[in-house]
C-alpha cells in the first residue's frame, strides 16, 4: 500500500513538472505575445475596415466589427498560470535550501 501512495506522489509531482515545463516555455518563447500582436492586428483590420465603409458611405454599425476576445482571461489558461507561478514559488524555495545547505556544509 505504501509504494502505491509513493508511486501515486511521484507520478503526481512528474505531471506538475510537466504542465509548469510546459506553461513556462510557452511563455518564455513569446506565445502569449505573440497571441496578444495577433489581436492587435486584427484589430488595427477591422479599424481600416471600419474607415473604409465609412469612405464609402456605408451604414456602420459597430457590432459588424466587434472582435470576440479569446486572450489570458479564460479559465483554463488563467488556472495554468496560477498553477505554474505556485510550482516556481516551491521550486524557488526548494533550490534556494539546496544551496543554503550546500553553503552550510561546505563552511
Amino acid at each position: 500500500m505504501k509504494e502505491v501512495s509513493i508511486k501515486l506522489f511521484n507520478l503526481s509531482i512528474l505531471i506538475l513538472l510537466i504542465i509548469y515545463t510546459a506553461i513556462y516555455t510557452m511563455v518564455n518563447m513569446g506565445y502569449y505575445e505573440y497571441s496578444k500582436y495577433q489581436r492587435k492586428v486584427l484589430t488595427e483590420k477591422q479599424i481600416l475596415k471600419f474607415e473604409e465603409d465609412v469612405k464609402l458611405g456605408k451604414e456602420v454599425d459597430l457590432e459588424n466589427y466587434y472582435i470576440e476576445e479569446d486572450s489570458i482571461n479564460t479559465r483554463p489558461k488563467k488556472l495554468g498560470l496560477i498553477i505554474s507561478e505556485k510550482i516556481c514559488d516551491y521550486v524557488s524555495r526548494g533550490v534556494r535550501k539546496i544551496f543554503s545547505m550546500l553553503n552550510d556544509s561546505i563552511n
